[in-house]
């Protein structure tokens, strides 16, 4: 980042600019998001009205943010023209949220000469919520993918099962959720999870789920009606019997894990794996 030169005043009539003619539907819903900048008159009288979006090269506008992703940016503020170029539109995004950041309380840039060339250090930037032990409600999970996206976060790793609980609607097994109540109760209908990928997407945000089988898989004795068995009654962390004669637990499991990864669109789909043990008849 260069930074030099006397303070930019921020137009009141400030705008942005999409310089390209491509659909970028994520971009334009953060754009309208964009919040007013503060302007004062009593600063410098040359003003900046308007901040440019380029998409560079030939950029490939995706559906939903994924592990390719390109979230990196450029800003340069010259001459009091304001120009941010990506070759992505979560890239665009990026930048306007650096742009956003750099404004002061008094509506200026610290500069009217700028220089911003920014990339992730790391292509995974997650955060993880446990719901698989509380339910956090979706209106909470919004709120964190706005403070998420503003530190430019672009994972939500959702732990989405463990051993008290499992918070995702099952249409092939609703027990596994109808069955919460007390301290465990509450869940994410399937409307809920699409709704929440959406949101998150158009925060530059991808859903990575988790459900933890075949240990921590208590939550699943809720469908034991089901076929499902485990190996042994005392078991602190309830190992699923995968071997059982009639093959039951491994179809449910295999179905309902099916149904959960057709409600994410992310190429990386989770399962948990830990404390699972050997024992008895496993």
């Amino acid at each position: 980042m260069k930074i030099s030169g006397s303070i930019l005043k921020i137009s009141k009539d400030f705008l942005i600019s999409k310089n390209f003619q491509y659909e970028t539907p994520r971009l334009d819903s953060h754009i309208q998001r964009f919040p007013k900048l503060p302007s004062e008159d009593n600063l410098a009288t040359v003003e900046l009205t308007t901040l440019h979006l380029h998409l560079e090269g030939s950029p490939v506008v995706e559906k939903y943010p994924s592990i390719k992703t390109n979230y990196s940016y450029q800003i340069t503020v010259k001459n009091g023209q304001a120009v941010a170029a990506a070759s992505s539109e979560y890239g665009l995004m990026y930048a306007l949220e650096s742009f956003r950041q750099m404004v002061e309380l008094n509506g200026s840039l610290p500069g009217n000469n700028i220089e911003i060339n920014d990339s992730p250090m790391y292509s995974w930037r997650g955060l993880m919520i446990d719901t698989g032990r509380r339910f956090v409600p979706l209106s909470t999970v919004k709120n964190l993918m706005d403070t998420m996206a503003a530190v430019k976060l672009n994972v939500l790793h959702l732990h989405a099962s463990d051993m008290c609980r499992f918070s995702v609607e099952s249409k092939l097994y609703p027990n596994l959720t109808s069955s919460l109540s007390g301290i465990y109760g509450g869940f994410y209908t399937q409307i809920d999870i699409q709704a929440m990928i959406e949101y998150a997407s158009n925060l530059g945000i991808r859903v990575v789920p988790e459900f933890d089988v075949p240990g921590h898989a208590r939550n699943m004795r809720a469908i034991e009606s089901e076929g499902v068995e485990f190996c042994r009654t005392n078991d602190p962390h309830d190992n699923q019997l995968y071997n059982d004669p009639t093959g039951n637990t491994y179809k449910v499991v295999h179905d309902l894990l099916q149904e959960m990864s057709g409600l994410f669109v992310d190429e990386i789909f989770n399962i948990g794996c830990d404390e699972t043990a050997v024992v008895d008849r496993c």
